[in-house]
């Protein structure tokens, strides 16, 4: 007698959209700091808008690493998994 996995897929579906919603929104955070730091930036000189507009880059590089980087890679992970247990369910589906 064939198996399936105890996969529950909408369950499994929804974790990976939650992430994607989590990358979305850190995509949006990341646009909204960069206008706001410009805008400082092209009203102001000195020290102090040095300094911010320094923290902001790195901050805005280690951002688009968790976004781009590590979330990506979760989500695909995660993609690919949902899709080789499907195959796996359908190929071990008795006719």
């Amino acid at each position: 007698m064939a198996q399936q996995t105890q996969i529950d897929i909408p369950a499994f579906q929804e974790i990976i959209r939650k992430h994607e919603e989590v990358q979305n929104r850190i995509q949006q955070r990341r646009q909204n700091a960069t206008e706001e730091v410009n805008l400082v930036k092209a009203g102001n000189s000195g020290d102090m808008v040095n300094s911010l507009v320094a923290a902001h880059d790195q901050w805005d590089l280690r951002m688009k690493d968790i976004a781009e980087v590590n979330l990506t890679a979760m989500i695909d992970a995660m993609n690919t998994t949902l899709s080789k247990l499907q195959q796996q369910d359908s190929a071990n589906r008795i006719a």
